[in-house]
């Protein structure tokens, strides 16, 4: 069977068309999405755009699907695309190899053209916020995964608008954010599990933080989830 033929069993020929003619752009290559930029590869969707400007380091080997001793000091967006042609060369690959501030968004969006959906998996709180109030404005889907580390189940995540979100401390920093912004609405995945002492700045960067623990499972189970979304979403499910 070819590599379509088991997710097209599932969500059926209008479902793998809608798959394949996706146009998902993932902000952050890291834990969480280099996850769900692999898991979106392998259920056939058409075109990625891979927005990160980091290197693998060792750190990242418990947790990032792109982190291996031989690829230790390469671009992130680099080897997330040599991985996804080896999975489905059959997937439009565009990386962009940039650190995303809010004043990069419109650039951004300019760069790559209007994906169909925004994952944002990116770490600074008023990136998010200027990414979700673009796809607003824009009309693209968006959902963001909201803060990985410190926490242990991963069965308490969900789905929720930001504005709803509780205990979550980066989530109450993106609501600050969101709310100075004027945003409407912001749909993100996230866990009111208690973290283990971590706070949140307004510009909190969790790369540039040395006290928030991570497991293996928990980003890798976000990443999946995140893409189960826009899957979900895109046909219908």
């Amino acid at each position: 069977m070819g590599l379509n033929e088991r997710t097209e069993l599932l969500f059926g020929s209008d479902g793998m068309e809608a798959i394949e003619s996706l146009q998902v752009m993932i902000v952050g290559i890291g834990g969480v999405g280099s996850n769900c930029a692999l898991s979106l590869a392998r259920s056939g969707v058409g075109k990625l755009i891979l927005v990160d400007y980091d290197i693998v380091s060792a750190s990242n080997a418990n947790r990032q699907a792109i982190a291996f001793r031989s690829t230790i000091g390469r671009k992130k967006t680099e080897v997330a695309q040599e991985l996804i042609a080896d999975i489905n060369p059959a997937a439009e690959v565009v990386a962009i190899d940039r650190k995303i501030l809010p004043e990069d968004v419109d650039w951004l969006l300019g760069q790559a053209g209007k994906p169909d959906w925004i994952i944002d998996c990116s770490d600074t709180i008023t990136t998010k916020v200027a990414l979700a109030k673009s796809a607003e404005e824009l009309g693209i889907g968006y959902v963001a995964g909201m803060g990985s580390g410190n926490k242990f189940d991963p069965l308490e995540m969900e789905f929720s608008d930001i504005y709803d979100t509780r205990i979550c401390p980066v989530c109450k920093a993106v609501r600050k954010a969101a709310r100075k912004e004027g945003l409407q609405r912001m749909q993100v995945l996230y866990s009111p599990e208690e973290p283990i002492g971590m706070t949140a700045e307004d510009d909190f960067a969790r790369r540039e933080r040395r006290n928030v623990g991570t497991v293996a499972y928990y980003p890798a189970i976000m990443g999946h989830l995140l893409a189960s979304y826009v899957l979900r979403k895109a046909t219908g499910r």
